[in-house]
């Protein structure tokens, strides 16, 4: 008897081993514990603050509002609590709200940065584009450093049709901040929109940053494209496809070169097709197979192809002239 216990003893503690915790060992979480101290405190501004915060990390943006109301009808002298509010209220679209959080914050604090960059932020996405201006430029008076301020008043510049500003903008939000990958992706779209060289350098500054960043290939290979360096295109967009196999765009731009710079129109069909298995709807690719086969003697096949894409859209103009070209 005495073995068999001595035997069972290693048993049960094994056992008492894998037996799951009870709850009383749990470690309990902030959020926990923060509750626990908002019972015991409830009239402490402070807590609710720091509840909201944790709600909002979760993305649990109305939770975050409502502990923030209950700590500013404690406290209402908190900026830091007014920006919390107004990010929370921007998350679920509330932007009057989120406006009105901003500007108590910066009411309390004038100097808040983020809070001013914030509504910069805020008066661009609502198309709002001078008092965005306005906002960004309050920051750098602040700080003449900040490049998310010349990077807003940049898009802010480009949307009102002022191009010179809007690159001045971009140029210095780059000169602040040399990895500011946003800042020059905006330069290399409107150096090519001048047809400007120095698209190229940008791009090539997004590449920098993010090799293998699409965005980045497909504008420098549209700016080659666009300005007759076919070859330099090519080899661009053949890049972007072993990125990404199913890029549109680049299936129907490198059978457009094919078709139109080097006549090779067997080619540029294949290109076309795989634009089609992208997208079974893209009609523009849909034409150019039938162009194709217009182009290569295959007049029945273009035929049916041109009447399928009008059948489909009967605005389609080029589909019009194919079959007019082809005497119908």
């Amino acid at each position: 008897m005495k073995k068999l216990l001595i035997w069972m003893l290693p048993l049960c503690v094994w056992l008492a081993a894998c037996n799951p915790s009870t709850e009383k060992d749990q470690p309990v979480s902030d959020l926990e514990t923060l509750n626990r101290k908002i019972l015991d405190n409830p009239n402490d501004a402070s807590l609710y603050y720091q509840r909201s915060k944790m709600q909002a990390e979760s993305g649990l943006y109305e939770a975050a509002i409502k502990d923030i109301d209950r700590s500013l009808k404690l406290d209402s002298t908190k900026a830091d609590v007014y920006f919390t509010a107004g990010e929370a209220y921007f998350h679920i679209n509330q932007t009057r709200q989120s406006r009105d959080a901003f500007e108590k914050c910066v009411r309390l604090k004038p100097d808040h940065v983020e809070a001013l960059l914030k509504l910069a932020e805020l008066y661009l996405y609502v198309k709002g584009y001078p008092k965005s201006v306005e906002y960004a430029d309050q920051v750098l008076k602040i700080d003449k450093h900040q490049s998310k301020a010349y990077m807003l008043k940049g898009l802010d510049f480009k949307m009102l049709g002022d191009t010179a500003k809007a690159i001045s903008s971009f140029q210095t939000a780059v000169e602040q901040n040399p990895d500011y990958y946003d800042a020059y992706m905006q330069l290399g779209l409107l150096s090519g929109i001048q047809h400007n060289p120095l698209a190229i350098d940008y791009y090539d500054n997004a590449l920098r940053l993010d090799p293998v960043s699409i965005e980045a290939m497909y504008g420098k290979a549209m700016f080659y494209q666009q300005n007759g360096h076919v070859n330099q295109a090519l080899e661009v967009y053949n890049q972007i496809l072993t990125q990404d196999s199913r890029h549109l765009q680049t299936h129907y731009n490198l059978g457009y070169i094919y078709a139109n710079e080097f006549k090779k129109y067997a080619l540029a069909k294949g290109f076309f097709e795989d634009a089609l298995k992208v997208d079974s709807t893209y009609l523009k690719a849909e034409y150019m197979i039938g162009y194709c086969d217009e182009m290569l003697g295959f007049d029945d096949k273009a035929v049916e192809i041109y009447s399928a894409v009008l059948k489909k859209d009967a605005t389609f103009q080029l589909a019009t002239d194919g079959l007019r070209r082809l005497g119908f």
